[in-house]
């Protein structure tokens, strides 16, 4: 399968695609033992995309492919994602030549040729690999890899193929419990980004009768969640997140809960970065718990509010405001302070764009060493009110209006005479 690196393919009217191979040797950063298969791992890609067979060819070409990654080290990785960017780019002559064509005679067939030069080698390279068996989770481990800006464009296009398989229609819904494999509960703990577990007890106390769990997996990677949530059935929207997080609280009768709180959302795959599947998930959650729940009156969540304490610093000079003040900066942050029109904050953006209104602000609510830190201790509470979500959804999409009670738009007022740093004010 190795091949020489100066060899090329043919590029005229008759191949299927436009791509050249006479290039510079993207190996000479690799080690050594690495060489020979990062070179063959890209002969296995030239030959793959130059298969017409299909079906057990096009999977063992695939499967070799994969193979060998999975014995790259660092340096390895970055001479195969070199090679992918000298071997798989669309070629420039070429398209330039299609282009030329078509703008001397637009016919239906210079067209295609257009088309066809224009798509990226790459890009079917990639739809190809994804037909092996396996070759989701090599693909999101790949992109994972994907560090420099230097392999953007193998980036943007191996989105583009995981976009298709990760279409939300097809992703399982699954509720977290006791009798979860115990490597899934593993691989939540691992990827838990919000309220970190310490230890099995901690975990166990979210999988009791008043707690709920829930993730989505994909159809031919049953064995790793893609994202899950966490969810507390209370008594009224809690102010408070320790008591939530207590591995001794007392389990609470659902049947005498009238609310569900998230208080974790949290992505498991660094390779899926930018796929957005919290939205679908909390709806799915809601209907979830409306079907099995149906006393359920409100559906909230107690949500930290990551960069609001370096704001704070930055805006005011201080870090140690009175619980007043500190409620009422908090206020101004969230509704006044903006990035690219929407609010600052990212957790707000996601809760907002969901139809979401913004309705309480708690002091002292995260006393652990994260709360304080990204949020002042300072918690928000988010309600989902199942008869305006679309509303909000809309207008926040419109506008970028966010949508919330009187007392927080008072808190807000209170703020501007606490600013020292005006140019910091939205």
């Amino acid at each position: 399968m190795a091949g020489e690196l100066s060899s090329t393919v043919p590029v005229d009217s008759t191949s299927p695609f436009h791509y050249r191979i006479d290039h510079p040797d993207p190996l000479a950063g690799a080690a050594v033992d690495h060489r020979a298969m990062v070179r063959d791992a890209l002969d296995a890609c030239r030959d793959l995309l130059l298969s017409e067979r299909g079906g057990t060819a096009e999977n063992s070409l695939a499967k070799s492919v994969f193979a060998l990654y999975a014995s790259f080290d660092d340096s390895a990785r970055g001479a195969f994602f070199d090679g992918l960017i000298d071997r798989f780019s669309i070629d420039p002559a070429a398209l330039q030549r299609a282009a030329g064509s078509y703008s001397r005679h637009p016919s239906e067939e210079a067209l295609r040729a257009l088309r066809q030069a224009g798509e990226s080698p790459r890009r079917i390279l990639f739809l190809r690999l994804s037909g092996a068996p396996g070759a989701t989770a090599w693909l999101v481990r790949m992109r994972e890899h994907l560090q420099s800006q230097a392999w953007a464009a193998i980036e943007s296009d191996l989105v583009h193929v995981l976009g298709l398989q990760f279409n939300r229609g097809i992703l399982d819904f699954q509720q977290i419990d006791l009798e979860t494999p115990f490597s899934v509960l593993e691989r939540l703990i691992d990827a838990e980004a919000v309220h970190p577990v310490n230890e099995w007890r901690e975990m166990g106390r979210r999988l009791e009768a008043d707690r709920r769990c829930y993730a989505f997996f994909h159809p031919a990677w049953p064995q790793e969640p893609l994202i899950f949530t966490e969810v507390a059935l209370t008594r009224g929207i809690a102010s408070r997140i320790q008591p939530i997080l207590d591995p001794d609280s007392p389990i609470v009768d659902p049947r005498t809960c009238d609310t569900a709180m998230f208080y974790s959302i949290s992505n498991c795959q660094p390779g899926l970065r930018g796929f957005s599947f919290g939205n679908a998930l909390l709806s799915r959650v809601i209907e979830q718990l409306q079907a099995e729940m149906p006393w359920l009156r409100r559906f909230a969540t107690i949500s930290p509010i990551p960069g609001f304490r370096s704001w704070l610093s930055a805006s005011t000079g201080s870090l140690d405001p009175t619980k007043d003040d500190l409620l009422a900066l908090c206020a101004h942050y969230l509704l006044r302070v903006k990035q690219g029109g929407e609010p600052a904050d990212a957790v707000a953006r996601f809760h907002l764009g969901n139809g979401a209104r913004l309705h309480r602000l708690n002091a002292s609510s995260d006393l652990s060493p994260a709360g304080i830190r990204r949020s002042a201790g300072v918690t928000v509470n988010y309600v989902y009110a199942l008869n305006e979500l679309e509303r909000n959804a809309e207008t926040y999409q419109r506008s970028h209006e966010v949508r919330t009670g009187r007392e927080v738009a008072r808190l807000a007022r209170q703020a501007e005479p606490l600013l020292s740093n005006p140019p910091l004010v939205a």
